[in-house]
């Protein structure tokens, strides 16, 4: 008996038994779509999804609380089959899960992330917060090159993103500056020009919306 016959029949002979060769998925890499990772979700409601893996017949979703170093419960831990998609809603909390793809002989690697719920008297909304601009004022000649940035601070802010463009923010021929830093104010070395820059206030739910002002450098 030669080989390709040898395993002809030993092929034959496992599907007359009934028997199912599972394509070996254990290297292979699942396809996270959502959420992304550490994501705040201030509603709770969550939609997990990923891209369906062949060879894989089902996914396994496994939710923790705070996290997997020291679980305090289990949020969920289910099974699906060959769906891409879960919806839930949380309870205010950190949270880790994790999501594998199998099949009946093996399965792929965990991918896990993280995710938090934030209680409602803790989302600090900024949409109706207002950013006052100190300096450069609008349309001020600025004699030095070097240009001092001030502005109000907002009590809910955590950070503030300064934006600064030549020579516009609409038309913009260069970003000059474009960062989140902590503090209200920032210095700046700048070419002679016409500029015009922006802040917005940040926190980690949500962020106001941009003040702006123009100004030109003019350095003797």
């Amino acid at each position: 008996m030669n080989k390709k016959n040898g395993i002809f029949i030993i092929l034959l002979i496992m599907f007359s038994c009934g028997i199912v060769v599972e394509k070996d998925i254990s290297l292979d890499e699942l396809q996270v779509i959502a959420p992304s990772d550490s994501v705040v979700v201030p509603t709770g409601e969550l939609t997990f999804r990923w891209e369906l893996l062949e060879g894989a017949t089902n996914y396994e979703l496994f939710v923790v609380s705070p996290g997997f170093s020291k679980i305090q419960s289990v949020a969920l831990d289910t099974v699906f089959g060959e769906v891409n998609g879960h919806n839930v809603v949380f309870e205010p909390g950190d949270y880790e899960w994790s999501i594998r793809a199998s099949n009946s002989a093996y399965f792929t690697s965990s991918i896990i992330r993280s995710f938090s719920v934030p209680d409602s008297s803790q989302i600090l909304d900024l949409t109706e917060e207002v950013v006052t601009l100190f300096s450069p004022t609008s349309n001020q000649v600025w004699s030095s090159g070097k240009v001092i940035f001030t502005w109000s601070e907002v009590e809910k802010a955590t950070a503030y993103h300064l934006l600064v463009a030549t020579p516009s923010l609409r038309e913009p021929l260069e970003i000059v500056f474009d960062s989140e830093i902590s503090d209200n104010k920032h210095q700046l070395d700048l070419e002679n020009g016409t500029y015009e820059w922006e802040v917005t206030a940040t926190n980690k739910y949500s962020e106001s919306d941009g003040s702006s002002n123009a100004f030109v450098v003019a350095n003797p």
